[in-house]
C-alpha cells in the first residue's frame, strides 16, 4: 500500500512539473522588465521598508528556545 501512495506521488509530482513546463510559453521573465540600478535603495514590496532582518532572526530564536523549554517539560 506504501508504494502505490509513492509511486502516486511521483507521478503527481512529474505531472506537476510538466504542466507548468507547457503552459509557461507566453510568460516573460522577470529579469526583461527589472529596474535600472539606482543610488538611492529600493524597498522590498513584500516587507515594507527594507526588511528586518535582525527582527526575523530573534523571533525564530525565540520559537527555537520556547520549543525547547516546553520540549523540556515534557520528557521531565
Amino acid at each position: 500500500m506504501k508504494k502505490y501512495i509513492a509511486m502516486l506521488l511521483v507521478i503527481i509530482l512529474a505531472l506537476s512539473f510538466m504542466s507548468v513546463a507547457a503552459f509557461a510559453d507566453g510568460v516573460s521573465s522577470p529579469g526583461a522588465n527589472a529596474p535600472k540600478p539606482s543610488d538611492k535603495p529600493i524597498s522590498s514590496p513584500q516587507t515594507g521598508i527594507g526588511g528586518n532582518l535582525y527582527l526575523i532572526g530573534f523571533i525564530a530564536l525565540a520559537v527555537i528556545a520556547a520549543d525547547a523549554l516546553l520540549l523540556k517539560k515534557v520528557t521531565a
